[in-house]
């Protein structure tokens, strides 16, 4: 993800920068923790868009990859309903470092489907967590 020692032992100190793609693993790794139960899915219509989705004491995790170049509007079908959520997007963007991790925005409910748009080349995470 970055490497501590890049100043130090290697003179190289644009190595302890932190990569862009730190950002969507600490998410997965925060909102997929040990001990989840993962979901099988089905009827993923769209080839552009990875979902994978996981159970931990009861809260849900939902996590939505968009690999195409364009917006898209997804809908997913819960497993249950989902209360007080919060959701996170990491995105491919023109800003300084090529990135952004939006902020978060919480208080989400659904009740059978999550509606919502997932930016171009983009990771988005719902979870109850």
């Amino acid at each position: 993800m970055w490497n501590i020692f890049g100043g130090k032992v290697w003179d190289m100190k644009e190595e302890e920068n932190i990569r862009p793609w730190y950002y969507a693993w600490s998410l997965m790794c925060k909102y997929f923790p040990s001990g989840s139960d993962i979901l099988t899915l089905c009827n993923i219509v769209d080839k552009d868009i990875k979902v994978v989705a996981a159970v931990k004491d009861g809260k849900l995790t939902i996590a939505l990859l968009n690999l195409s170049t364009e917006k898209k509007a997804v809908n997913v079908n819960l497993p249950k309903a989902i209360k007080n959520a919060s959701m996170y997007t990491y995105k491919k963007d023109t800003g300084a470092k090529g990135y952004s991790l939006d902020p978060v925005r919480s208080g989400l409910t659904a009740e059978k489907v999550l509606k919502t748009d997932i930016a171009a080349n983009s990771l988005l995470v719902v979870t109850e967590l």
